[in-house]
């Protein structure tokens, strides 16, 4: 784990809660964390799904798959199936009559998969229809049939999410690379990097690692959350001006069908 992800307000027990009302109180809403998603809704229609998703999906025949590692309540899976903005989720998760309904559709078919150490969010995603499966992983101690699991599903997906890669221990988010690189069918690749609760040394280490196994794709920054009251020294020290610092990393697989080759 990162040296300054543990620095990070716990935001463990909002996890614990059936539904997403909490999480999008405390984690979005009130420290503006949903700001990030409107550029990022806007670069996932205009551009992704364009050049990218919607093609292979049409090339293959079939629904893509997608596997969303660390994924919490399902946001990016909403944000990268759907395109989901800050008004989006303020109508679906601010909204108590509306938490169970999702208002917009599919950008293209798509089978999604859900995995997280919250039974609570994974159940939730469930329900309302943001995953069509769910594991349930502690990633820092994954079992042999986590492990072999994953490892399928990372080579089955045509996209992979992740975030907060600052609580898994040294060597877990490589796995994840590493499982992904090794399918044969057109991938993406998304991991978002939230400084500096990577940690600044250890992002650098992580991006070169990701260079060396996919190919680079594109990168998206955007300004992110405000400082809760327990974090406001941390991003003194890192000279944040009172938001967090989130970039996004898109890249795709190295394989007979790249992009480049469609």
């Amino acid at each position: 784990m990162s040296d300054v992800a543990v620095r990070k307000q716990d935001f463990k027990d909002v996890y614990n809660k059936k539904d997403c009302s909490l999480y999008y109180q405390l984690c979005m809403h009130d420290v503006w964390g949903d700001d990030r998603f409107e550029t990022q809704s806007f670069y996932v229609e205009s551009v992704l799904s364009e050049e990218l998703l919607k093609v292979w999906q049409k090339e293959m025949n079939k629904p893509l798959n997608m596997i969303d590692v660390l994924s919490g309540y399902g946001a990016d899976t909403l944000l990268y199936t759907r395109a989901f903005n800050k008004q989006d989720f303020a109508k679906m998760w601010g909204t108590p009559e509306n938490m169970y309904n999702i208002h917009k559709p599919l950008l293209f078919p798509v089978k999604t998969f859900g995995c997280d150490s919250s039974k609570f969010a994974l159940q939730y995603g469930i329900d309302c229809g943001i995953y069509d499966e769910t594991e349930t992983v502690d990633f820092n101690n994954m079992t042999p049939e986590n492990e072999s699991l994953l490892q399928h599903k990372c080579r089955e997906a045509n996209m992979l999410t992740t975030n907060s890669i600052g609580y898994l221990h040294d060597g877990v988010f490589e796995k994840f690379v590493d499982w992904f690189a090794e399918g044969t069918a057109p991938g993406l690749f998304v991991v978002g990097l939230a400084f500096p609760f990577e940690g600044v040394e250890r992002g650098r280490v992580q991006k070169r690692y990701l260079l060396e196994k996919l190919d680079f794709f594109d990168s998206l920054s955007v300004v992110y959350r405000k400082p809760t009251k327990s974090e406001e020294q941390l991003f003194e020290e890192y000279r944040l001006c009172g938001r967090m610092a989130y970039e996004t990393w898109y890249l795709t697989r190295r394989c007979e069908q790249s992009p480049q080759n469609i």
